[in-house]
């Protein structure tokens, strides 16, 4: 039976992978969410630019989760044949639970930042320990949020149900969440010689889908065995998820990574 570490040593490689058959794909989408992020950015003071950077997060939202969704419909090795007809349709489908996304970050945002501010300006000892409080109240809610897109591309159900799920996940797995966000920071550093277009956030959120799968497939086992003793519970075969993921992914080259055209 597999470790888990091997399984984690499998799930990385298998992020490198998917991230190279997806390669034009992956810098396509986060050119266009890094030139609304930065259009946002620049835009004039006033009540236009809240207005704007929603829309511009729920824009990257919906990417992201169409992205999810078409990967889980049609594989990784075929993202690349993936044509323009498939992708609207996947953002037709995600996009209003991506506005909402949007407007739930941008909402605890307003909140956090006001409260917090609010509260650390004072000097009482209680203000201070409720600014604290608030503070982690916001960064739990924030990253519950952060499984919102794999849960959506996975389970397809409505908005509240997706943050329901999002926060459950979270809160099951606070330390996978903390190891994925470490792991995501060192990606978004190795982007920065490419600008952020490869890997980029598109490219991060293929290892959270997987990781999710995975979770997803210990917790069915525990449930399916729920009644056993730990020491007669059969181990959890992560060979059979393995072998599901990799006949989502063929061998490469590293030219057939970055040409699949020739693939």
């Amino acid at each position: 039976m597999l470790s888990y570490a091997e399984v984690i040593l499998f799930l990385i490689k298998k992020h490198c992978i998917d991230c190279g058959e997806a390669f034009f794909g992956i810098v396509v989408l986060n050119a266009l969410c890094l030139a609304g992020v930065g259009y946002s950015l620049l835009w004039h003071q006033g009540p236009g630019r809240s207005v704007l950077f929603v829309l511009v997060l729920a824009t990257l939202y919906a990417c992201l989760c169409a992205f999810c969704v078409v990967r889980g419909e049609r594989g990784c090795d075929t993202l690349a044949d993936t044509n323009l007809r498939v992708f609207t349709h996947a953002l037709r489908e995600v996009w209003l639970q991506s506005l909402w996304c949007a407007l739930l970050q941008c909402v605890l945002f307003r909140t956090g930042k006001y409260v917090c501010t609010y509260y650390f300006a004072r000097t009482h000892s209680v203000s201070t320990a409720c600014g604290i409080l608030s503070a982690w109240t916001y960064a739990l809610a924030c990253g519950a949020l952060l499984w919102f897109v794999p849960v959506r591309a996975r389970y397809r159900t409505h908005f509240r149900q997706c943050v329901y799920l999002s926060a459950r996940v979270f809160f099951e797995h606070p330390c996978i969440t903390f190891l994925m966000v470490l792991y995501s920071m060192g990606v978004l550093a190795l982007s920065v010689p490419m600008a952020f277009l490869f890997p980029g956030p598109c490219g991060i959120v293929l290892l959270w889908q997987d990781v999710l799968r995975t979770l997803c497939f210990r917790r069915a086992w525990l449930a399916a065995h729920e009644g056993r003793k730990a020491a007669c519970a059969p181990p959890i075969p992560w060979e059979q998820l393995m072998c599901q993921m990799r006949a989502q992914s063929r061998a490469h080259t590293v030219g057939e990574l970055f040409s699949p055209w020739k693939s």
